[in-house]
C-alpha cells in the first residue's frame, strides 16, 4: 500500500528539535512568555505531550483537513464522552482531599509482590 505522505524539511525538524529544547520535559517544567516581561512556569505532564504527539506530523508539510480529522477525532470523542457522562450522572470532579487512596493498598500491594 503507498500512502500519501506529506515530506518534512530538513528546517521543519530542526524548529521542532529547537521547540523541543525549550521544553525541559525531564523535569516537567515548561516556560510560557506571555510576553517580554513575563514568564509563567508550569508543569508539562505526560497527558500534554501524549496530546501534542498525536497528531504532530499533520502540521508538517501541506495541511490535509482529512488527516487533522482523523487523527483528532478521538479527542473529540473522548472530551464529548466526558460531557455526557458528567450531565448524566450529575457529577463533577472530586477534589484531591476528598479522594481515598488509603482504603484496599494492601491488597494491591500484596498482588504486585505476587507477579515480581
Amino acid at each position: 500500500m503507498d500512502y500519501d505522505r506529506p515530506e518534512i524539511s530538513k528546517s521543519a525538524i530542526k524548529e521542532a528539535e529547537l521547540e523541543m529544547e525549550r521544553l525541559d520535559i525531564e523535569s516537567g517544567q515548561v516556560e510560557i512568555h506571555a510576553d517580554k516581561y513575563s514568564t509563567v512556569k508550569r508543569g508539562l505532564k505526560s497527558r500534554h505531550i501524549q496530546f501534542i504527539a498525536i497528531g504532530f506530523a499533520v502540521f508538517f508539510g501541506e495541511f490535509n483537513g482529512a488527516n487533522f480529522v482523523a487523527a483528532y477525532i478521538g479527542l473529540l470523542i473522548y472530551f464529548v464522552s466526558m460531557a455526557r457522562w458528567w450531565v448524566w450522572k450529575r457529577s463533577g470532579l472530586v477534589p484531591y482531599a476528598e479522594m481515598d487512596f488509603v482504603t484496599g493498598k494492601a491488597e494491591i500491594d500484596a498482588e504486585e509482590l505476587d507477579y515480581r
